[in-house]
Order: C-alpha cells, then structure tokens, then sequence
C-alpha cells in the first residue's frame, strides 16, 4: 500500500485555514485500496487558539487525521522545514500553506501522478512537483507562459511553494544538501530571489539546492492549488496578484498527457531562458509579430501587461535574445485624417537594466497608490 501525507501548515490566519480545509472537505475522492491518504494540520505557536479550534472540528474520512500545536514559535522557513522532516515515514507528500484553496480534482490528480506516472515524477532530474502554475512570472511581475509542445507540462528551475508534492528521495536529497548549506549564495541567483530573506525563506535556500545540482521542477499546464494572497509573513497586505485558475473540470477523461523530462521542449532555466529547442527565437521573427499591419485604431489596446516576453539560446537575423529580451507592442502616430490607422508592431529588444527600471518603475506606481489611498 502506497502512502501520502497532505500537509496543512497554519499560523494565526483562522480564517484562511478554514477556507483550505472547506476546499479540501469539496473534493472529489475515488477510494483506493491500495492507497492510504492521511492529512496533519501543523500549527505554529502564535498564543491563539482560533485555528486550533477549527483544525479539530476537521472531519478527513479517507485516513488518518493529526492535530499538531507547536509550542513555541518557528516561523515559516523552519516550520516547513520541520514539517516535511517528519513526514519522511511516507512515499509521497504534499505542502499546502493556508492561505490556499485546492481544485476539486485535487485527489484524483494526485493519485494518477502515484499510480499512473510515477515514472515521470521519480526522474532524476527532478527535485520537487508543483501543484500551483503561475500565470504571472514572480521574477517579472507580468503575464508569462511556456511554449505549448503538445504536453500538459513543462519543466522549470524555478521553485513552488504554493502547492508542492514531493517523493521521499525529492525531500531527502535537499536535506542533505541545508544540512551542509554555509549560506554561501555563490550561484548567480535570479535578481529577485537575491532580496529574499535568507532567515525566513526556505525557498531561497531550495532555489540554490536546485541551481547547484541543476534539478528542475515538475509543473502542470493547469492549477490544482490557488494562492489566495492574504497578509502574512511575506505579504504585508492582500495580494491578487497569483491567484491562479483551479482545474474544475476533467472532460479530457481523466487522462494525462504529460511529456518526461528527456522528451519535453518545454524546459526553462530560472530566468526563463528555453534550455532545449529554438522555438521561441522561431516565434520572434514569425511575421504575426514583426510584419506591417493595418488595425481599426478603436480596437487597439497595450495594457502594461501585454508585454511579451520571450526567451532563447538562439540568435537570429532580428539580433541576440536572450532572457533579458522582450518584444514591445506599441503604436505609431499617423495623420489623423486617415479613417484606418496603421499601427506598427516594433521590436523593442530590452537588456537587464531597462527591464529592472520597468520593475522600480512599477514599484513606484504602487507606493503612490498606497500614498493616496491612505491619505
């Protein structure tokens, strides 16, 4: 019999752990004999005793229940840390923070990955199975999406932590590595990941286990987790910003069509550099995004967010591009006597500090917001 251990881990948001466990107590679950499935809600000490409540009212009909208070006060790196130490007795589990929901196929997605793809999640390439895919790039801060090659996955050096399963080897391999880990980030770290804090996030330290022992992360083509983004230990406010679309139907018959890692074209470093294939420097120059077009003016709109941002290794007529480039939509001004405008779809090939002056301009936007708004 086959082993999982879903764990829920809490501090002082009641209410946002009642909403995961509702969302747990709504799925759909197909029982299986030769699968045991427990659930340990592990709350860390914070002198209130609200989420403690709710954790026991809890009712899991399909294993094994643990209720487990923490009497003192580890903070979010050590508590997942600690949580997933002791989770070892099982093949496989999972991390759920309580400030998400889960889809309603979550468990039968869960179990086809056990029983029917083993294969694939076991490679050794991997370090980790996401469970979240993100629509917005966290480096970026804009809308970002993988190549589609046919498959309902793509591979990603990047790590999850909205969502995360993992095999028994997966979470022992890493352990090795933090128990040796001198806080040496001599790895080039994505620029972003560079200001997390090293004291409080155990996902920087897995981004440097990954990037030094050049594993990649599993992530599915649609989302069985969703980050609500309420305050907490790293959101000093309500964030939208990576709430995700959950997986609520399964009209494609419950089968999976998932790529393994030697197979897949769609595998991306952590800059979000294609690392297998040519096709996206392919899509650069397609003439849909570089040829002359003639648009009704009233039907042309580039929000910020249309930013396309494409990745390559490969090099091309158009010049060089590289994680740092970007195609830039924008419009050119004709005479205004023109019924039709014609508009331009440009190039714009931007380097690294052109894009980190987008993200400081954008930064800036939000503190004058949040200026007006409190005044």
């Amino acid at each position: 019999m086959k082993k999982i251990l879903i764990n829920v881990v809490a501090y002082n948001r009641p209410n946002s752990l009642k909403r995961l466990l509702d969302s747990i107590e709504f799925c759909s679950f197909e029982e299986n004999v030769n699968l045991s499935i427990d659930i340990r809600i592990s709350i860390d000490y914070s002198g209130n005793d609200e989420c403690l409540k709710i954790a026991n009212n809890f009712n899991w009909k399909h294993g094994s229940l643990f209720v487990v208070q923490n009497q003192q006060n580890f903070g979010l790196k050590k508590h997942i840390i600690h949580v997933c130490n002791n989770s070892l007795e099982y093949d496989f589990f999972v991390v759920l923070e309580d400030d998400l929901i889960i889809s309603p196929y979550f468990f039968i997605f869960i179990v086809k990955l056990v029983f029917e793809e083993i294969e694939i999640i076991s490679d050794k390439n991997l370090a980790q199975i996401s469970l979240y895919n993100p629509r917005i790039s966290e480096s970026l801060g804009l809308c970002w999406e993988p190549i589609q090659d046919g498959y309902q996955n793509y591979y990603l050096q990047t790590p999850s932590s909205w969502g995360q399963f993992y095999l028994r080897d997966h979470w022992i391999d890493f352990i090795k590595f933090y128990q040796n880990f001198d806080y040496d980030f001599s790895i080039q770290l994505p620029e972003h990941v560079r200001n997390w804090p090293s004291k409080s996030s155990w996902k920087k330290i897995f981004f440097q286990y990954i990037l030094e022992n050049n594993k990649f992360v599993f992530y599915p083509r649609f989302s069985l987790t969703s980050n609500i983004g309420d305050k907490g230990t790293h959101f000093h406010r309500e964030v939208f910003d990576y709430r995700s679309s959950l997986l609520c139907s399964m009209n494609f018959g419950l089968k999976l069509n998932f790529s393994k890692f030697d197979e897949s074209t769609a595998i991306y470093n952590a800059n979000l550099d294609l690392l297998k294939g040519n096709l996206v420097s392919q899509l650069a120059v397609d003439d849909l995004y570089l040829n002359y077009f003639e648009i009704d003016e009233n039907l042309v709109h580039f929000p910020f967010d249309s930013v396309r941002f494409l990745a390559s290794n490969g090099q091309n007529k158009y010049g060089n591009f590289n994680s740092k480039s970007i195609i830039y939509y924008y419009s050119k001004f004709f005479d205004p006597r023109n019924k039709l405008r014609d508009f331009y779809i440009a190039e714009f090939i931007g380097n690294s500090k052109f894009l980190s002056f987008l993200n400081k301009f954008k930064n800036l936007l939000k503190f004058f917001y949040t200026i007006i708004w409190i005044f």
